[in-house]
């Protein structure tokens, strides 16, 4: 190639390549756009430069935000998410759930009373357990039937005379004879009146709290008959 050729190519090489390599430094020194609210996009709702989401603004959560009332797990807080505890204290109890209530708590207070007794009295390991099983069990119905009556109606705080005149009459018995007594009182026939009380309180029940504490109680009930009716028959076949 002679000088002048040479010459002529280097010449268009420059021609060509210098504005190329400036069309590229700009490209590489372009600043990103700046964010836009959407006003300033005219209104279209899209924010550039930003991971923003259309109706943010209306309520909506960001991505990755949590609900006040969700758990990082999914589930909702119950707390927050269920009706606040005793929203029924509003609702006034009908007679028969009235009637119910106190018929209940008089004897829930009888019988840990009496619980309370065979506990420190009871002869047989056996029977001090029961008596321990009923003084929490129903230590926490009565509990709980208050809170339900709470604000609605007048409930018992005293055992009545009838049923302190029997806990008077067990609190002489001694020995072996109290521990039978105190099974077939209140282990049995006790228990076999509460579950009668509670059955038909099931049937007919209209307060959805009410309710919900006679059907979640009455297994329990059972359960204390059902031990009552083992301890009596592991004590006859001992005396066979």
């Amino acid at each position: 190639m002679t000088a002048s050729h040479t010459v002529r190519a280097l010449t268009w090489a420059m021609a060509v390549g210098v504005p190329l390599l400036t069309a590229c430094d700009r490209r590489e020194t372009v600043t990103p756009p700046v964010a836009m609210s959407s006003s300033e996009a005219g209104g279209s709702g899209l924010v550039m430069g930003t991971e923003h989401t259309a109706g943010l603004e209306g309520g909506a959560s960001a991505p990755g935000a949590t609900s006040n009332t969700t758990l990082p797990n999914g589930r909702l807080d119950e707390t927050l998410a269920s009706p606040a505890a005793g929203t029924n204290s509003l609702k006034p109890l009908s007679e028969a759930e009235q009637r119910f209530v106190r018929q209940a708590l008089e004897s829930g207070l009888y019988e840990v009373a009496v619980a309370a007794l065979a506990a420190d009295r009871a002869q047989s390991d056996a029977t001090k357990r029961m008596a321990e099983q009923l003084l929490n069990d129903h230590g926490a119905a009565n509990d709980k039937l208050r809170q339900i009556a709470n604000g609605r109606m007048e409930v018992p705080t005293d055992i009545p005379a009838d049923k302190q005149a029997s806990i008077d009459k067990l609190s002489q018995a001694k020995g072996t004879s109290f521990d039978k007594q105190f099974v077939e009182m209140v282990g049995i026939r006790d228990h076999q009146k509460d579950i009668q009380l509670f059955e038909s309180m099931q049937k007919n029940a209209k307060d959805a709290e009410l309710k919900l504490f006679v059907q979640n109680t009455l297994p329990t009930l059972k359960h204390h008959l059902s031990t009552a009716q083992d301890l009596r028959s592991s004590s006859n076949k001992a005396n066979d």
